[in-house]
């Protein structure tokens, strides 16, 4: 019975790997949120500017880029993860804190929620974090003269990267749609 009910939270809460980098888990809770929230934002600017709607075929088309793109970035969010870990341990959290408070005010708030259907400690959480991090570690490469981008050229065709969900395949640095 209780595995039973395990089973049922996991597959209802989405608490299940969709890939493993480095033998750390994505989960398809994380995977979906931002991919629905994506989607639904490339859904109103789509109206808004071609002023049609969108065909069913091209939606599909669009989930499924949408969701490449989306797990791309969250196997490199956990790349990076792995760099921000060694460099910075544990006090990395206070520098992103710190390089966050000058952006998060009372529009921002708003536009999360208006543009992204995000309450604002989601999206902080999803879209701010993870870019205030990347920064952060892109400026530490600047300040000792390392490049960034062929770090993390590196990084990315070294790292142990498996696909769980069908339809995608890592090809050394990039998440590719398999026909």
């Amino acid at each position: 019975m209780i595995g039973g009910i395990a089973t049922f939270y996991i597959s209802h809460y989405r608490y299940y790997p969709v890939a493993f980098v480095n033998s750390k888990p994505i989960l398809a809770r994380d995977l979906s949120n931002i991919a629905e929230s994506a989607f639904g934002f490339y859904l109103k600017a789509f109206d808004t500017y071609k002023k049609q709607p969108i065909s069913e075929v091209d939606a599909q088309k669009l989930l499924k880029e949408v969701k490449r793109a989306t797990l791309e970035k969250l196997i490199e969010e956990k790349i990076l993860s792995d760099e921000i870990a060694s460099r910075f341990g544990g006090e990395f959290q206070v520098l992103i804190d710190k390089k966050l408070q000058a952006v998060e005010n009372g529009n921002l708030q708003q536009a999360a929620s208006g543009l992204y259907g995000l309450g604002f400690a989601e999206f902080r959480k999803t879209v701010l974090e993870p870019e205030a991090r990347r920064e952060l570690l892109a400026e530490t490469f600047k300040s000792k003269n390392e490049n960034f981008g062929e770090w993390l050229k590196s990084a990315k065709q070294n790292a142990s990267v498996f696909v769980l969900i069908p339809g995608f395949a890592w090809q050394g640095m990039t998440l590719e749609i398999k026909n």
